[in-house]
């Protein structure tokens, strides 16, 4: 790998890391008790508890982790890639990553956050209330609109935001 596929590895795990402490330690709108799915090496786990849910999948050489507080959370990884999901308080994060590492962070009401990453590289999807995000595959496809949300694609050089006003787009 060179520096800057390192640098930006490095970087869009430092903000999930941080995202996922901050999702943690925030109230949670429901009663249900967080799920955490954790698929290191091959297999398949899912849990529901209520409008609580999580669910990772990944095959022998992969890596999947996924949680769900008062939200839904799934990750998928597959030929080497990793990827992590989560949904807090009503949101829904997927994230599906072959031979990339990918994460989706949802927050709030009606949040959708989905990564998608089918090549060496890394991706991250955010969203927020009333938000969405998109990340897509290897030709680079990025959607952010509706609300609060994020997306980036280190390996197309494309991200987007979106505060619900107003958004922003690299080419």
């Amino acid at each position: 790998m060179d520096r800057s596929t390192v640098r930006g590895a490095g970087l869009a795990f430092g903000i999930a890391t941080a995202t996922m402490g901050a999702l943690l330690i925030a109230p949670s709108t429901a009663s249900a008790q967080p799920v955490t799915c954790v698929q290191p090496r091959g297999g398949e786990t899912v849990v529901i508890d209520g409008k609580t849910a999580c669910g990772a999948r990944s095959d022998r050489f992969s890596a999947a982790a996924a949680l769900g507080n008062a939200g839904v959370g799934f990750a998928q990884a597959a030929a080497s890639g990793a990827a992590l999901g989560v949904g807090h308080a009503g949101g829904t994060g997927a994230a599906e990553a072959a031979r990339g590492l990918v994460a989706a962070f949802a927050v709030g009401p009606q949040s959708v956050a989905i990564g998608v990453v089918d090549q060496p590289g890394v991706a991250l999807a955010l969203s927020g209330p009333n938000g969405r995000s998109f990340v897509g595959a290897d030709n680079g496809r990025i959607l952010c609109e509706g609300g609060l949300s994020a997306a980036a694609n280190l390996a197309a050089g494309q991200a987007c935001f979106s505060n619900g006003a107003a958004s922003w787009y690299t080419p």
